[in-house]
């Protein structure tokens, strides 16, 4: 089997890590739009010495993007980053590799922290709930584990494809890179009556009709402006 043109493997790997980002940035917030967590007072209700307050009754659904805010906004930056790295090239799109490395790392780290310590999340909704949480006695927290491991595998996702950006992306093309007009009359193409394909990109930059008979100023016969 013959070997592959470099620039055709170099669109793939690009293509790949772009897809690879989307995915990784869509997984996230996609699931930060689900419950993560339960926060019930159990039943306890009434405060144990006569006389005082009622206590205060909890049952409180916590989504994803309200136990971690720092989900949605990662997820958001991964998308946009995977724009950024169709928009650029060289130094910059380095740049971008490495910021949405950073962007991942911290998503996936989040989003494990609250699987293994989901009860670090409940002064913070206590507070956003306007409750004092003095007068929430016995409340309990159920977490559905799934949803911040699939967080945190979109934020994996998103390493992988910055680290890949860093590594490799000064071989892979910037968008739009294969409709540049060539450059000098040294240019290769298809000539039509001694006019080489770089004098007519030039003639066309200047303004003129490269095709125009010098005399006349018609289009001379058999004459094609270069593809």
């Amino acid at each position: 089997m013959a070997a592959q043109p470099k620039d055709v493997v170099s669109r793939r790997e690009l293509g790949a890590v772009v897809g690879v980002l989307v995915a990784g940035g869509t997984l996230a917030l996609v699931v930060a739009q689900a419950t993560w967590l339960h926060l019930d007072s159990r039943g306890s209700h009434i405060s144990a010495t006569l006389g005082t307050d009622f206590a205060t009754v909890v049952s409180l659904d916590v989504k994803g993007s309200d136990a971690v805010p720092l989900v949605v906004p990662l997820a958001v930056l991964a998308l946009a980053g995977a724009v950024g790295l169709l928009a650029t090239r060289g130094l910059p799109r380095r740049v971008v590799g490495a910021l949405l490395g950073l962007a991942g790392l911290g998503l996936a780290v989040s989003s494990i922290a609250l699987a293994v310590h989901p009860t670090s999340v409940i002064p913070d909704e206590l507070r956003r709930q306007s409750l004092d949480a003095s007068r929430v006695p016995g409340l309990g927290t159920s977490a559905s584990w799934w949803w911040p491991v699939l967080a945190a595998l979109g934020g994996l996702l998103v390493v992988t494809g910055g680290s890949l950006a860093l590594l490799h992306s000064a071989r892979w093309p910037a968008m739009g890179a294969r409709f540049d007009a060539p450059v000098g009359a040294s240019a290769a193409g298809p000539a039509a009556e001694g006019l080489e394909y770089g004098d007519a990109w030039s003639a066309l930059d200047r303004g003129e009709d490269p095709t125009a008979d010098e005399q006349t100023g018609a289009p001379g016969p058999g004459r094609d402006l270069p593809e």
